[in-house]
């Protein structure tokens, strides 16, 4: 708003009740577009939040950017942060009051994640009705199920997936691997538009800009787009061979274990960018909710990278069983050089292995060699892994997960990683089997 003072034009900036920091705002009028106005022709009120223009030099219409500053106070608190109002039920407006709050360098399209339709909220569920989740966390990536406490109306509560962090990945990798899934009813996710202004921001990075729902969300490409739509990727049959639902596809009637596979990223540009870390797509057949399914297997010639004459230490996809058949190759043009389980040290922090050797740090999935592998040294690991994994179908409309113009088998269940066995693998395991 503005109040003529005399010769001058004062305007409020639309801040709330926070301090506008020194020297962090710029103001731009309609007639300069993108020029910045001459910091000679206004002053500031840090304090009130308000800007006065000398009179001849007020802006037809002023554009703002700056920076609010939080003073902690006595109680050791820094207040609330005051936005204009808002309808929290439209999720374009709460998300655009949150981006107005706080100021933010290149922010993507808000991921939106749904328990239930509002509309269906009745009196069987209350302000301290539970929310259950589960899922898996680590140093790399959450994945996670949400689901809003079923005894009222099990059908009104979705099972709300999210997967957010980093892709396994080897050699070329997304210049930010940072990935956001979620999932969520329709009325709930906020979709591109040409020019998408979400608060303060332009959130439009191209006609592919994903929104983590309707598409797999990664922050930076290969290449350097920001937050560009990638695709789900997996070993699978044509949804369309089983028309009438019926395929005996899980378990399976030759082995009688489950079919599950990797599940990988993928970019039209880039091709494979990675892998959802521990996480499996599982056809939902014969297998229900938060059923577990053992996963024993020999990692087979795992490729992990090739050595650049300076990194020694390597990520592996899941944690070892140290045993007999743990083995490391070193691969180059002029041979190969293996190390057995007699070359093995326990992981000490403070004592990284001697030449020769190597460890593992189970926790975090890392090979440490000894020796730093040279230029295009191709390091190969077989090792076996003992883990159980938890199935879990999502049925919130808007996600990857169930969009067949994002997944090649819609809608495909998910098995994540829910702990780690100690059992040494043996011959016909009990319950699951990956693909090679």
């Amino acid at each position: 708003m503005t109040d003529e003072v005399g010769t001058e034009f004062k305007f409020k900036i639309q801040a709330g009740n926070q301090r506008i920091r020194e020297n962090s705002y710029k103001f731009y009028d309609s007639l300069t577009g993108t020029v910045p106005l001459s910091p000679s022709d206004y002053t500031v009120d840090h304090d009130a939040g308000s800007v006065t223009f000398k009179s001849g030099t007020e802006p037809l219409v002023l554009y703002a950017d700056y920076e609010i500053e939080y003073v902690q106070g006595a109680d050791g608190s820094y207040g609330d942060i005051e936005v204009d109002s808002f309808d929290p039920k439209v999720p374009k407006e709460l998300m655009g009051a949150a981006y107005s709050a706080v100021r933010y360098i290149y922010p993507s399209i808000p991921t939106a994640v749904s328990f239930i339709p509002q509309e269906d909220i009745g009196l069987g569920w209350g302000r301290d009705s539970q929310v259950y989740f589960w899922g898996n966390v680590t140093k790399d990536r959450i994945v996670a199920y949400f689901r809003l406490d079923p005894a009222p109306d099990p059908e009104s509560t979705f099972f709300a997936p999210l997967y957010i962090g980093r892709l396994s990945t080897i050699g070329k990798t997304p210049r930010s691997n940072n990935v956001i899934i979620g999932g969520s009813r329709a009325e709930d996710e906020i979709e591109y538009t040409p020019g998408i202004k979400i608060g303060r921001n332009i959130v439009d990075y191209g006609v592919n800009t994903s929104n983590g729902n309707s598409s797999v969300l990664v922050q930076r490409t290969v290449g350097g787009a920001m937050f560009q739509k990638h695709y789900l990727a997996f070993i699978t049959h044509d949804a369309d061979v089983d028309p009438s639902n019926e395929s005996r596809f899980n378990p399976s009637v030759y082995s009688g274990k489950y079919h599950i596979s990797p599940m990988y990223i993928v970019h039209p540009a880039d091709g494979y960018v990675g892998r959802l870390d521990e996480v499996y797509a599982i056809h939902p057949k014969n297998i229900a909710q938060l059923d577990e399914l053992e996963v024993i297997e020999t990692s087979e010639n795992e490729h992990v990278g090739t050595g650049d004459g300076t990194k020694k230490e390597y990520h592996l996809f899941h944690k070892p069983v140290i045993d007999d058949d743990l083995k490391v190759r070193l691969v180059s043009d002029t041979g190969c050089v293996t190390l057995t389980k007699a070359d093995y040290v326990d992981y000490d922090p403070n004592n990284l292995p001697a030449a020769g050797k190597f460890t593992v740090n189970g926790e975090e999935k890392r090979l440490i060699l000894g020796d730093v592998p040279a230029q295009g040294v191709e390091v190969i690991v077989t090792y076996n892994y003992a883990q159980t994994y938890r199935f879990t179908l999502a049925d919130t409309p808007r996600t990857p997960f169930r969009l067949a113009n994002m997944t090649p088998y819609a809608p495909i269940g998910l098995g994540f990683l829910k702990e780690n066995l100690t059992v040494p693998p043996t011959t016909g395991g009990t319950g699951g089997s990956t693909t090679p």
